[in-house]
């Protein structure tokens, strides 16, 4: 009877990382918050591409297996432009946080340290929480696209986010 309950409850399982995913056109696409369980070996490098659904802030943990080092990195929807990370090899649970990110996909790269490290599994963990308010009216960028506010009206917007794209 136990068993028969507990395969009703749906305990929520991490995803498991897939290959290929060795780089940014093959990122495992994985929802705005969540878990992946991977592994990582040799000359090994996991990307995952996560799409924010508005403005707001990621904080993301890797976890490894004792000796399982790896760099960790977050990138831009260009995938090329560095926002944070590890400055070195991540040996231990780390959390990073990234404020003011603007609605987009965004990518995140483990890349295993083949000098250092020993093949084993990781958790990857994230999530997100939403900016609050709304994000200002877009394009505002310059005297040309400025738009028109009453002097007795109030603009609520979102200042200094990755990209203006609201």
């Amino acid at each position: 009877i136990i068993l028969s309950c507990l395969s009703i409850l749906n305990f929520a399982q991490p995803l498991m990382e897939m290959e290929p995913n060795d780089n940014f056109a093959s990122a495992n696409a994985v929802p705005a918050t969540g878990s992946i369980d991977g592994n990582l070996s040799l000359f090994d490098v996991d990307y995952f591409s996560l799409s924010l659904p508005s403005n707001g802030v990621f904080t993301y943990t890797y976890t490894p297996d004792p000796n399982v080092w790896a760099s960790v990195s977050f990138f831009a929807p260009d995938g090329v432009s560095y926002i944070n990370g590890s400055p070195g090899v991540v040996q231990t649970s780390t959390t990073f946080t990234k404020t003011c990110l603007s609605h987009a996909t965004y990518y995140v790269k483990l890349d295993f340290d083949d000098i250092n490290g020993s093949p084993g599994m990781y958790n990857f963990s994230w999530t997100f929480n939403p900016a609050p308010g709304t994000a200002d009216f877009e394009p505002n960028n310059d005297y040309g696209e400025a738009k028109f506010v009453n002097v007795t009206d109030s603009v609520t917007g979102h200042l200094r986010f990755q990209t203006d794209n609201g």
